[in-house]
């Protein structure tokens, strides 16, 4: 059984029997001097106190599965159809076909001259206002 589970079982039990050692303790210890209308009020404080401890307990340990829970939902991997097409084996084969080594043929060097003029030119006038 989870721990929280039998904390919340457990302080509906636990709570009153310590608020009835408490006041049995203040008015039995030696050396402690508790008057008599007191006694209940060390009793409800020391319930009180337990219950409190056992709300604690049980709202951290929420938050502490909630967080462990959360860390498992992010690492486990996704199951969207969209992103699971990205790693379909059908989608990795190449509709184009690329080639892998270009031949020299294929680079013309001599188109490169055209554009030499257009660098060769002083630098261009700054735009004015109006053109903008």
């Amino acid at each position: 059984m989870a721990p929280n589970r039998v904390v919340a079982l457990a302080a509906p039990l636990i709570a009153p029997l310590a608020g009835a050692f408490a006041a049995w303790l203040s008015r039995s210890f030696p050396g402690l001097e508790v008057p008599e209308d007191a006694v209940e009020e060390v009793f409800l404080g020391v319930a009180a106190l337990v219950f409190g401890l056992a709300f604690q307990f049980n709202h951290n340990r929420y938050k502490w599965d909630e967080l462990l829970e959360r860390q498992s939902v992010e690492a486990a991997p996704a199951t969207d159809p969209l992103i699971d097409a990205a790693h379909d084996a059908s989608a990795d084969v190449d509709e184009f076909p690329v080639a892998d080594e270009f031949e020299d043929e294929d680079l013309d060097f001599e188109a490169d001259e055209d554009f030499e003029e257009l660098l060769d030119d002083e630098e261009p006038e700054p735009a004015t206002p109006a053109q903008v």
